[in-house]
């Protein structure tokens, strides 16, 4: 006999002999007929040169050898169905890859990649929406894989950046509102501006107050996430300074409308950061792409 002779069907068979009583029995068990199990047992005794089951009219039991063998193999069946299952299982299992960005971040690149990333066979994304201190907090801890923000936060040297384009802010009102064709600033000053802390003393202020137009947020609903703000906009004559990514699918859509009116806004770098502790250089390229080939237009 070698060793080539023996398959593992023929190892897991010796370790199911082990406490029946008949042939039928372990059939049953088994799934196979009776007949072609006793040829299976004939054969696998003709391979091996001894003989591995006694039979009687009281039914089957194992020989000496075969009791030997069956102790023997049990380890070695188990070890090699948890390696099996193990093999699978890796096989199966996808890379889960927690990515953080502000929400309307996330959902601009969802919308404009057609969430290409999304689809891959072998990832799924964990997509997280964290304040910029949390998000730092977080990526310091090994927390994160990818980050999409405007802060070029220096991480540490698993940490590769590349910025993928330039977030501008404009006003954005519905589609049909009183603003949507005109271009007198001063006019900005009749309508309700839904308020955001960071317009309160920024560049937009500044430039506002040298045209003797007061952008008082104030007075209007007090709206700190871009996704609220477009539904407002939407129902209302409201106007808001938003970033043009968070508003581009709703432009496409034709339910807002971006003023154009002529004043000065803030633009900010977008800078993606990937953790080459945790995802693949070849993958790292095909992010860095991704989000290079859908940058805000």
């Amino acid at each position: 006999m070698q060793l080539e002779d023996i398959r593992v069907s023929d190892l897991k068979l010796i370790k199911e002999l082990a406490g029946v009583h008949s042939i039928r029995e372990l059939a049953r068990r088994i799934s196979v007929d009776p007949q072609n199990l006793t040829k299976r047992i004939k054969q696998l005794e003709e391979t091996l040169g001894a003989k591995i089951v006694n039979r009687s009219s009281k039914g089957i039991s194992l020989t000496k050898q075969g009791d030997y063998l069956s102790k023997k193999f049990s380890d070695t069946v188990y070890s090699l169905e948890n390696a099996f299952l193990f093999i699978q299982k890796s096989e199966h299992t996808k890379k889960r890859i927690r990515f953080c960005g502000r929400g309307y971040m996330i959902s601009h690149f969802l919308y404009s990649c057609k969430a290409e990333l999304l689809k891959e066979k072998n990832y799924v994304f964990d997509l997280m929406d964290l304040s910029p201190q949390k998000t730092e907090q977080a990526a310091r801890s090994g927390l994160l894989d990818v980050i999409l923000s405007f802060e070029d936060t220096l991480l540490g040297p698993n940490w590769m950046r590349k910025e993928v384009g330039t977030v501008r802010w404009g006003f954005f009102a519905r589609k049909n509102h009183p603003l949507a064709n005109k271009n007198n600033i001063r006019s900005l000053k009749n309508y309700d501006l839904l308020g955001f802390s960071y317009i309160e003393n920024s560049r937009i202020a500044q430039v506002a107050n040298a045209n003797q137009i007061k952008l008082d947020a104030s007075r209007s609903h007090g709206c700190e996430n871009s996704r609220y703000s477009m539904q407002i906009l939407k129902q209302t004559d409201s106007i808001a300074c938003l970033p043009e990514i968070a508003t581009q699918e709703e432009v496409d859509k034709g339910n807002l409308a971006r003023l154009s009116v002529v004043l000065e806004t803030q633009e900010r770098p977008l800078i993606l950061s990937i953790n080459k502790d945790t995802i693949s250089a070849a993958y790292a390229k095909k992010i860095r792409r991704v989000f290079t080939n859908n940058k805000p237009r």
